[in-house]
């Protein structure tokens, strides 16, 4: 009886949920019809237009340009850290075209014998500063050079001997740089020609996360600076300072892999071969941990300090 009387409706109450089931399908019906409508008109508006931009020539030509661009246009890459394998793909092989002289060799000479386009602009821009090759051990001074590469082609090199400083010439005064690279803040690179705020904070930036410049050439490294750009900071600035030194028998693997030049995977390389082998005497001693090749510690080396022997924070 009390199942009964508690589902036992009243005649206007069962009235009233009639009335409102009927109304909530008419809502309902209405939204689908309209919606389905609107998906019509959609496409028949679509339709239209690209009928509109077939039958003109003008429109047809600018449809197939923003289509084109669309294609071509690729997002913005985020610079990921390569690992060994991808670097040791792009290592320059040397290819001895025979004796050269490294002083008038010409960029065709350069490129034929392996060496990178990067590589080339790091020596004319040498070259550009009165810079001269005296002998053959002067190619192990350009910065970023890979060091196999180098000891191949010293074998090649033949210096022309004529002293230059005897042929008169016309002596062309260039303007020293003004701007330290590795104490310029954001708003002293705006004052560089060709340096906006955007690129003025990714060199603060950038200069931070190594712990300062060692060498002009490694503002090429960061991802999308114009051309123009990085000849006026070779032109405008310099590099002087000490750098931030790793102390590489202390850091942690996290710390350690928020350098530029280390990934994750390599910084945990170096702090369990540290773990399992003792601390780090030179930089040599980081070549046995087999993640880091020649021209990683090449570039590391000005970084790195082992006054911290025995000492291991991990």
């Amino acid at each position: 009886r009390h199942m009964n009387s508690f589902f036992w409706l009243r005649k206007g109450e069962f009235r009233g949920i009639i009335i409102i089931l009927f109304v909530s399908s008419l809502v309902l019906l209405r939204n689908h019809f309209r919606a389905k409508a609107q998906d019509e008109q959609s496409l028949r508006d679509f339709h239209r237009l690209l009928v509109e931009l077939k039958n003109s020539e003008a429109d047809s030509l600018g449809f197939a340009i923003a289509m084109d661009s669309v294609h071509q246009t690729k997002p913005i890459a985020i610079a990921k850290k390569e690992t060994p394998d991808q670097r040791k793909d792009r290592i320059p092989v040397y290819n001895s075209k025979g004796p050269f002289d490294p002083n008038s060799l010409d960029d065709e000479g350069w490129k034929s014998r392996g060496l990178p386009g990067k590589n080339l602009i790091v020596l004319r821009n040498f070259q550009s500063k009165g810079g001269k090759f005296k002998t053959p051990q002067d190619l192990q001074k350009l910065y970023g050079w890979n060091e196999e590469w180098v000891r191949k082609a010293m074998k090649d090199v033949q210096i022309n001997d004529r002293d230059e400083s005897k042929v008169p010439q016309k002596s062309v005064e260039q303007p020293s740089p003004q701007f330290n690279l590795n104490l310029c803040d954001s708003a002293e690179f705006t004052r560089i020609k060709g340096i906006g705020p955007y690129y003025a904070g990714r060199l603060v930036a950038y200069r931070k996360a190594l712990g300062g410049f060692t060498s002009i050439e490694q503002i090429q490294e960061m991802y999308g600076l114009r051309e123009e750009a990085f000849d006026a900071l070779t032109k405008n600035g310099y590099v002087k300072g000490e750098v931030k030194c790793i102390s590489i028998n202390g850091v942690s693997a996290e710390q350690l892999s928020d350098h530029p030049y280390v990934s994750h995977k390599q910084a945990k390389a170096i702090v369990n071969y540290r773990k399992r082998n003792g601390p780090f005497k030179d930089s040599h001693d980081l070549l046995k941990c087999v993640v880091l090749d020649e021209e990683d510690l090449h570039r590391l080396k000005p970084y790195l300090c082992f006054d911290d022997i025995g000492i291991d924070k991990e």
